[in-house]
């Protein structure tokens, strides 16, 4: 059933992993709330910071460097942009 939640995201959270796709170089559809940053995706720290800039100008919320130190997941930025206002 994993398989089967695989980035079908919709809503802001579809906008949300085309950004992270772009900037891991994966397809959208390999974008899914379960999958790690860093060893799923391949995201380094400095396509880290490309990516908290992108998903800022985006969805005009303010992510603080400790808010994206913190952020291991997918799910984890989802949770983040939707608990702001």
């Amino acid at each position: 059933m994993g398989e089967q939640h695989k980035a079908t995201e919709q809503g802001p959270n579809a906008a949300v992993a085309q950004i992270i796709a772009k900037a891991a170089g994966v397809e959208a559809e390999d974008i899914g709330p379960e999958k790690r940053l860093v060893e799923d995706l391949g995201i380094d720290s400095l396509t880290a910071i490309t990516l908290a800039v992108q998903l800022e100008q985006s969805t005009k919320v303010r992510i603080e460097e400790s808010d994206a130190q913190m952020f291991r997941t997918v799910g984890d930025i989802y949770a983040f942009l939707s608990s702001r206002p």
